[in-house]
């Protein structure tokens, strides 16, 4: 049943990336993410990193067995929308889209708790591992590809979609991804039904109004049938 997951490009490996490009980067204070109430201790588990050349707070993208795939940058400027600069850029050419941002980290506690959340960002993830929920990865987007799919099968777990507050589970692609994985395990998605992130234009991640937030929004997940 997998194999009828079709891809809609052919799939391309990653390179290898050697490690000495991320060792570039320096290990500094990353204010912005402290302010947000992420510890230091995860910046330093997750390696978060300063790229002084291009103003970016920098994290390594690795594969599930933690090779280094490609680097990836959010901007420090508070206004580059004006500036006309992307707020994330990958350093290295993406190619398929086949990995979940932290996995490498958090898969030890999503085979423990037999579960994986699943967050738009890495920043999410970091700030629930601090809050003792270890069991998630960050999908990068919200609309994921079969290959992103395939490798949430294949870890054979429950599944829980946190998504941020702007996107709606009623959406045709997030339905689709729902049906296909469902098929092979349970569902669970996270809905803000009492406007508790602030809605469609605070564009708020489950985790990002604090842990009483967070426990509140994952104890009502609802089950997909």
């Amino acid at each position: 049943k997998i194999k009828r997951l079709r891809q809609k490009k052919i799939a391309t490996k990653h390179t290898i990336i050697d490690e000495c490009e991320y060792e570039k980067y320096k290990k500094d204070t990353v204010s912005e993410w402290l302010d947000e109430g992420i510890r230091q201790s995860e910046i330093d588990l997750f390696d978060i990193r300063i790229d002084d050349r291009s103003n970016r707070i920098v994290y390594p993208v690795r594969d599930i067995d933690g090779n280094l795939i490609n680097i990836k940058g959010r901007t420090r400027f508070p206004d580059y929308k004006s500036m006309n600069l992307m707020k994330y850029i990958n350093y290295f050419p993406v190619g398929t889209m086949d990995y979940l941002q932290g996995l490498n980290i958090t898969l030890p506690y999503i085979k423990e708790k037999n579960e994986i959340i699943i967050f738009e960002s890495l920043k999410s993830v970091m700030k629930c591992f601090g809050w003792n929920y270890k069991n998630s990865a960050s999908a990068e987007k919200h609309s994921l590809t079969d290959e992103q799919i395939r490798l949430i099968i294949f870890l054979r777990v429950n599944v829980v979609f946190a998504y941020d507050s702007d996107v709606s589970y009623k959406s045709k692609d997030i339905v689709e991804t729902i049906n296909k994985i469902k098929r092979f395990t349970n569902v669970y998605i996270m809905e803000d039904k009492e406007n508790l992130l602030g809605g469609v234009e605070a564009k708020n991640s489950p985790a990002d109004k604090g842990l009483h937030i967070f426990e509140k929004l994952y104890e009502n997940k609802r089950k997909v049938r």
